[in-house]
């Protein structure tokens, strides 16, 4: 059954070849580590074995952790691992390390966690420029002052984890949440970026206003590389009011097509939501756990629960909630109520949060399905009828108004049935004209599944922008797409 891995099996074993063809020996550590003293002091240098395995990637174990505080230092950093032919992971807190392939090797962690100053706040023209190892929640607390914020909220940990994603790592990871909806995605708020190459070359993307129209726009490129192209050192990007209120509709509806009528009307409306999320009843479930501070919004088990988020001055907001509680009754919703203020920020941080409520587990999975919007129940129902075709105990939620669907798989004894299921499920995205890619899987799991899902034709351009470059494949080596 594993013949289909057979074009991704070659291709990993040449980047194992690119990573220790001539030219690129195995590097000298204790020279590299000479080095990495030398730019940030040995205090600053990390190379206890039993400390080392907490930053391992995928079960591997890094040789040294460096913790530079200065974009000089990266720079330096990654001079000294290019001359020694050190394969360099970059790393913020590590909330997104899960994504990506097995790494070919791991010599060199690189943490920005360290580079987390505001450099420039300009409230007027509505930017701000931070250093990547900033942390979302942190970014927000200082832009609340001036009534902003930047307007994404992506998987970060801040209901689940005390380890809280950086503004690098969401980049990095092209990490988006449901409010896409009505904000966009990171490549339209992301305006500007300085990166460091894996020679040490830095570079400038981008600028720090909204029309930037000159050459190609190099920062749309680095949003998503996983690391495998640069270090991305500092981000310039655009900034919203926070609006006046919100409020929630919460609804649960006996059938996925009463749910999917509700979502097919509003998004045909002038009604402007700012998310709209779709979950299976195992997925309402896992979002209510009380481990998870779940209860105290009264929908019943067994039902499919849908929520829908607005956001605008407080009487455009209760317009909208009063059309959209209509239109869910309309289509036999049960329990159609409304919360806001405190109860309704806690909610909402639930759902930001709800790939990462396991995370940290040995055997959760979690799959990223895209589809065209129009094909979001279709696709629901297909990846339900396949969990239960192999007996796998599933969690779904979609972000109903970008196309994008989470489901959290729960390995059983078979795990040959396993990996069938999470190739069925790229299967089913690809005939809807869409994609899937597993986000979270432990070791085993990737050594037989290509994580990424189904390579197109860009790969080979894809691989001609990695050797410019990185010509010796030493950033994050064998994690991105196509083994790259």
């Amino acid at each position: 059954m594993y013949l289909h891995l057979f074009p991704y099996a070659l291709r990993i074993i040449k980047n194992h070849y690119l990573v220790y063809k001539e030219g690129n020996s195995m590097p000298d550590l204790n020279a590299l580590i000479d080095d990495f003293k030398k730019v940030v002091g040995y205090e600053n240098v990390l190379l206890n074995k039993a400390e080392l395995a907490y930053y391992a990637v995928d079960g591997i174990r890094p040789e040294v952790v460096v913790f530079p505080s200065e974009e000089s230092q990266i720079k330096r950093i990654l001079e000294s691992s290019y001359r020694h032919n050190a394969v360099v992971i970059p790393r913020g807190h590590g909330s997104k390390m899960g994504l990506g392939g097995i790494p070919i090797r791991a010599d060199v962690i690189l943490s920005l966690e360290r580079l987390k100053s505001i450099i420039e706040f300009l409230p007027d023209d509505l930017t701000v420029t931070v250093q990547a190892g900033i942390t979302l929640p942190e970014l927000q607390r200082q832009l609340l002052p001036k009534n902003l914020a930047l307007p994404i909220d992506p998987p970060c940990g801040k209901a689940t984890s005390p380890v809280l994603a950086t503004l690098g790592g969401i980049i990095a990871t092209n990490s988006n949440g449901p409010g896409r909806l009505k904000y966009n995605s990171l490549r339209d708020l992301v305006i500007g970026m300085k990166v460091i190459l894996a020679d040490g070359t830095v570079i400038k993307a981008g600028g720090k206003t909204v029309k930037n129209v000159s050459g190609y726009d190099m920062t749309k490129l680095f949003i998503g590389s996983l690391g495998t192209l640069c270090v991305i050192t500092q981000i310039t990007a655009r900034l919203a009011p926070l609006p006046e209120t919100g409020q929630t509709v919460l609804a649960s509806f006996a059938e996925l097509p009463q749910a999917a009528n509700v979502i097919a009307k509003i998004l045909a409306s002038e009604l402007l939501p700012t998310s709209i999320e779709l979950f299976s009843p195992v997925g309402a479930d896992l979002l209510l756990l009380p481990s998870f501070g779940g209860g105290g919004v009264g929908m019943p088990a067994e039902n499919f629960l849908l929520i829908i988020d607005i956001e605008d001055v407080k009487e455009a907001v209760n317009r909208q909630s009063v059309q959209i509680k209509q239109i869910c009754e309309g289509e036999k919703g049960l329990n159609v109520n409304t919360i806001q203020g405190r109860e309704r920020d806690t909610l909402l941080g639930k759902i930001q949060d709800w790939t990462m409520i396991d995370a940290e587990s040995d055997s959760q999975v979690c799959c990223k399905v895209s589809v065209p919007i129009g094909s979001v129940a279709e696709a629901f129902q297909a990846i339900e009828d396949t969990a239960e075709r192999g007996k796998l105990d599933t969690a779904i939620m979609s972000y109903a108004g970008s196309g994008i669907i989470y489901v959290i798989l729960t390995p059983q004894i078979d795990q040959a049935q396993f990996e069938a299921t999470i190739e069925n499920l790229a299967l089913m995205a690809q005939q809807l004209g869409g994609s899937s890619i597993v986000e979270h899987a432990p070791a085993e799991i990737k050594r037989n599944v290509d994580v990424w899902g189904t390579t197109h034709s860009d790969i080979t351009l894809m691989r001609q922008i990695k050797e410019q470059l990185d010509p010796k494949n030493l950033l994050n080596p064998g994690r991105f797409v196509g083994g790259i």
